[in-house]
């Protein structure tokens, strides 16, 4: 009996194995590659960029003024670009999102 129930369980799993032919379109990990979070980010800095706000507030002659900054951070240089408002509206933020995707100079 112990072995029609071993024959069952195998049997689906022999229909998931990929037939040869098909065998090389299949990507499969390596098992000597490392998949670790860091690994990652090594290879892939040159291509990633974190974003965010902070505010500052500022005793200014009109009084407290609250200053919104916009930085963003190059992983693989760690560079950071800042800019800053008192106003931050939905085209200046428009207009941010367009000078950081310019290709040329973003």
């Amino acid at each position: 009996m112990r072995s029609g129930s071993n024959s069952r369980i195998l049997w689906p799993v022999s229909l998931l194995k990929t037939p040869p032919e098909q065998e090389s379109m299949v990507r499969r990990p390596s098992p000597d590659r490392p998949l670790s979070w860091t690994t990652f980010v090594r290879s892939h800095a040159h291509l990633i960029a974190a974003a965010d706000f902070f505010t500052t507030e500022v005793w200014t002659a009109r009084g407290l003024v609250r200053h919104f900054t916009l930085f963003v951070i190059d992983i693989a240089t760690r560079r950071v670009h800042g800019v800053g408002t008192t106003n931050p509206t939905s085209a200046w933020m428009e207009q941010m999102a367009r000078n950081l995707a310019d290709c040329e100079e973003g």
